[in-house]
């Protein structure tokens, strides 16, 4: 099984074509820090503008999922990546 496949059979709730499909080679996956503004008081009392996800970069896509305790991954969405730029900084890139 290629890795492209064992990543897609990882992620439950799919949407749009099998990954496989759109992309040739899978590049690099890690946890990402998503920040957001607080639209509503639920959100202001809990304190938390910012959710954990997982993202998997292939060649012609970014997939964004919610890592599950199960070990396997509920899919968030999808960005085409030829429709932006992607640059790899390091963690301490910015800073200081």
């Amino acid at each position: 099984m290629s890795t492209i496949q064992r990543i897609q059979r990882s992620i439950e709730g799919w949407e749009g074509k099998v990954i496989g499909f759109m992309c040739t080679e899978f590049i690099r996956e890690g946890d990402l820090h998503m920040f957001h503004r607080i639209h509503s008081m639920k959100d202001t009392i809990r304190g938390k503008s910012w959710s954990e996800r997982h993202v998997f970069l292939f060649d012609h896509l970014l997939v964004i999922t919610k890592q599950l305790k199960s070990g396997t991954f509920k899919y968030k969405q999808q960005i085409k990546v030829q429709c932006c730029d992607i640059f790899d900084l390091s963690d301490d890139d910015g800073k200081g």
